[in-house]
């Protein structure tokens, strides 16, 4: 981004005010990230989980349990990923309490004041773990039936994704975890307590965001919807099994930052969306769609154009989340319009948000007052 320069003219016997607008600038709408880190420590609650499974009364802060005299600490999962985390469990118990099927909810709220970009987590657990995001099942790892299913949960950290329910605001991390039965100490106890049945959880992870596409950097209106033949509506999503509330049809859940509400175009469907500010070709991606994790399964292409006339084809939305465009290559510097056309075979591709990266941005006005005319470039 160029600096500002300053130029002072004067006019004399001028009495009007002039307003003149001098070329455009390319902005970056993703120049800052910030992250967030967080690992299992006793900075999360606990609270009992209860013999139906659902969350109990709270029981304090996590406990990190390799500190606790006689408490066995087997477990062989690599934590150079989760640098400065600890197994934890619930604060209410010792090597001598019960510890069969015991389980517990550990949660925490996160602030997030930009446009969160990607979550992550890393989860290792003996015996069985089930991660929430704001109430959204993520994922679950280990078991407490399958012994080897538990086995391989403890020996290794694994990954899951949680972008998709990332919100602007007080985000919730929630892992629910629970010990598996008296046969998974084989044999030796029954009844068991932790001396004979140990648990443990450990886990680590990241939040980024981004203020860029908070401040109007995403679409600004649906100026075309034509719906496919099929499975066209719109919901709320509520997991990563892509299964989604319905709600009542309201286009304009495809303009502004993503939130989780967002229409499926139908099968064959298409989209069109007005950029306010354009989108512009600069360093790196330019434009990123936002939708579901169903995307392998509703592929479609995205287009752009600067008149409204021509469309030029930017690339194909087929995997992931989210999928990023580079204007470079298209033959156009700017884009006012981005058209998703969903392709033959798939379900109808879930739109949530359409977003610059870059933008393209007028400098500002010329102002003239008295005879003094300031001017400001970049």
């Amino acid at each position: 981004m160029g600096r500002w320069l300053k130029g002072l003219l004067t006019f004399l016997g001028a009495s009007h005010l002039l307003a003149v607008t001098l070329g455009a600038s390319t902005l970056k709408a993703q120049s800052v990230t910030a992250s967030i880190s967080f690992v299992s420590d006793p900075s999360w609650q606990v609270f009992a989980m209860n013999s139906d499974g659902g969350r109990g009364e709270y029981l304090g802060m996590a406990q990190c349990v390799c500190q606790v005299p006689g408490w066995p600490c087997y477990w062989g999962a690599n934590l150079s990923n989760t640098p400065g985390a600890c197994w934890v469990w619930r604060p209410d118990t010792t090597p001598s309490s019960p510890a069969d099927l015991q389980g517990a909810y550990f949660s925490k709220d996160f602030d997030i004041s930009d446009q969160p970009v990607s979550g992550d987590i890393w989860v290792a657990v003996d015996d069985f773990a089930e991660v929430s995001v704001n109430a959204f099942v993520v994922g679950a790892t280990g078991s407490i039936t399958d012994y080897n299913s538990a086995a391989a949960a403890q020996g290794a950290l694994r990954h899951f994704s949680f972008t998709p329910f990332l919100i602007s605001g007080k985000n919730t991390i929630t892992v629910r975890a629970q010990n598996g039965p008296a046969w998974f100490a084989g044999g030796r106890c029954g009844p068991c307590n932790y001396g004979g049945n140990e648990a443990g959880l450990v886990f680590g992870g990241s939040i980024t965001s981004t203020p860029g596409m908070a401040v109007g950097s995403c679409g600004a209106e649906v100026v075309k919807l034509q719906p496919g033949a099929a499975d066209f509506g719109f919901g709320f999503f509520d997991t990563l099994q892509c299964s989604a509330v319905p709600e009542p049809l309201d286009e304009h859940c495809m303009v502004g930052a993503p939130d989780l509400r967002m229409c499926s175009i139908g099968e064959r469907g298409s989209v069109t969306i007005r950029m306010d500010p354009p989108v512009s070709d600069g360093s790196g991606d330019d434009l990123v769609v936002w939708g579901s994790c169903n995307a392998a399964n509703e592929p479609a292409d995205v287009f752009i154009s600067e008149d409204g006339a021509t469309f030029v084809y930017l690339g194909t939305f087929d995997h992931g989340v989210t999928a990023s465009f580079d204007l470079g290559g298209t033959g156009l510097q700017t884009a006012t319009l981005v058209r998703i056309d969903d392709l033959p075979g798939g379900t109808g591709i879930d739109v949530d948000a359409v977003c610059a990266l870059n933008v393209l941005m007028p400098v500002s006005t010329v102002r003239e007052t008295w005879g003094k005319l300031k001017l400001k470039y970049r």
